[in-house]
């Protein structure tokens, strides 16, 4: 969802055709991450995968012959470190999906504060740092440059047992708003969409117990 002065549908990247850009996909080990990155590499995409279960990740990144990354989204050093590899290999960067996302559901009498700063840390803090990092690069793309947030439904509306995993998506439509408007008005040439899922089958809650 974007406010209604924000020219939707448009942005500056051609999306006619993909072949040969680079993408980079945080969370692209499993779920909508892997979804991703299955469909942009049949576009012709380079992919530069990122993610910290190192394993599934190396399988993934064989699977489509990608750069594959071993990144911790809430530590700056590491998503620098990924993004000097993308540059290094590729040059730079077109698409930048910031997907990486932890989920807890239990009522908010269950939830205690390590819940609540483990999921602002990974869904809020980390597309933060994400976009920090690499809007940089993207804005020296001349041909023009794209962010994918995967935000969700719970940026839209409340559901029991999901006060904290809503509370960093309601927050990250806003930052991901806020970042479009920022950036026409600038004339820069990076466009964002935030992608909004209802429920959809992954691995999303084993995260809870890894941690």
């Amino acid at each position: 969802m974007l406010l209604g002065w924000i020219k939707t549908g448009s942005t500056p990247m051609d999306f006619s055709n993909l072949a040969g850009k680079t993408a980079v996909i945080t969370g692209a080990a499993s779920g909508i991450g892997l979804a991703l990155a299955r469909r942009l590499r049949a576009e012709g995409m380079e992919l530069v995968l990122a993610d910290l279960d190192g394993a599934a990740l190396a399988v993934v990144a064989a699977e489509l012959g990608a750069l594959g990354a071993v990144t911790d989204v809430r530590q700056p050093e590491s998503v620098q470190a990924l993004a000097q590899a993308a540059v290094e290999r590729f040059g730079g960067v077109d698409l930048l999906c910031s997907n990486a996302g932890v989920s807890r559901m239990a009522g908010i009498e269950r939830l205690t504060l390590p819940d609540w700063r483990w999921l602002l840390e990974v869904n809020l803090f980390g597309a933060v740092t994400v976009t920090e990092t690499f809007l940089p690069i993207l804005k020296r793309n001349l041909t023009g440059a794209h962010i994918l947030f995967t935000a969700s439904l719970s940026s839209l509306y409340p559901t029991r047992a999901q006060a904290a995993y809503g509370a960093t998506k309601y927050a990250l439509a806003a930052f991901g708003e806020t970042l479009a408007l920022e950036l026409e008005a600038e004339e820069a040439k990076v466009g964002v969409t935030l992608l909004c899922p209802g429920p959809v089958r992954t691995n999303i809650g084993t995260g809870y117990g890894k941690r």
